[in-house]
């Protein structure tokens, strides 16, 4: 009986739930740095993070946060007598993963880890020059070189050079292209069509107009350029909210 519809693909991981405790906080706080950028120096990073990463006002200040109840907060602080929050995420969750001896002996027997029946693809969202970049310091034009196409802008030359793959939305063009990442472009597909699942990478509603640029995406079809996705009836609109409404 299928109760939630035919199934479409089988994806399945092992996982192995045995932590401990490791490691030192002065050490994590070397690797991982959490805090609020600069509102002079980095000002548009600075407006990112405080919008986008921040809970924001809650309880009475603002009872329809998802995390109130009965106009009440759901998550608990403790505060000493000079009104100060007693709480250190890195001290009180300092766990990490190891090999336990189930890991070991399934390894060992040569068990497999995972399986699945369709390929994932998933696919990049940006804002013009916004795509992400990975660099080790020093490396930082390299790059910039590497990444400056990105599988969006690669979809937007695809369909400069392609008349044929205009006829696809961007969620549907892995179904008929593949994408090389040392080519950095998209080539056309031969076989395994039908063990593709697509997916667009999932934005914050908060980012208003990377959240409506995933929006548009899923509707027009084979734009040339950032300006093509935000053209309504003729009309290049001044943002991708415009074109929404």
């Amino acid at each position: 009986m299928e109760v939630f519809g035919t199934v479409k693909a089988n994806l399945a991981v092992i996982e192995f739930q045995k932590k401990r405790r490791v490691a030192d906080p002065i050490e994590i706080d070397t690797i991982i740095c959490a805090e609020i950028p600069d509102r002079e120096t980095e000002p548009e990073l600075y407006e990112i993070v405080t919008k986008n990463m921040i809970h924001g006002p809650c309880g009475n200040f603002n009872p329809d946060s998802p995390c109130c109840e009965n106009d009440m907060p759901l998550v608990r602080a403790v505060v000493n007598d000079r009104n100060q929050v007693n709480y250190d995420e890195i001290e009180t969750f300092l766990n990490a993963r190891y090999m336990a001896p189930p890991e070991a002996a399934w390894h060992i027997l040569q068990f497999p880890l995972h399986k699945n029946t369709h390929t994932v693809y998933r696919l990049s969202v940006h804002l013009p020059q916004r795509q992400i970049v990975r660099f080790l310091p020093g490396f930082e034009q390299q790059a910039l070189d590497i990444h400056e196409t990105t599988q969006l802008t690669a979809w937007f030359q695809l369909n400069q050079n392609d008349i044929q793959a205009r006829q696809y939305l961007y969620t549907e063009i892995p179904l008929h292209y593949i994408w090389k990442n040392a080519e950095r472009r998209w080539t056309q597909r031969r076989r395994g069509a039908d063990k593709i699942v697509v997916r667009l990478h999932a934005v914050n509603y908060r980012n208003q107009e990377l959240y409506r640029l995933r929006l548009l995406l899923l509707h027009v079809r084979g734009a040339l350029n950032y300006e093509n996705i935000k053209t309504v009836d003729g009309h290049v609109c001044e943002s991708f909210a415009e074109a929404c409404r």
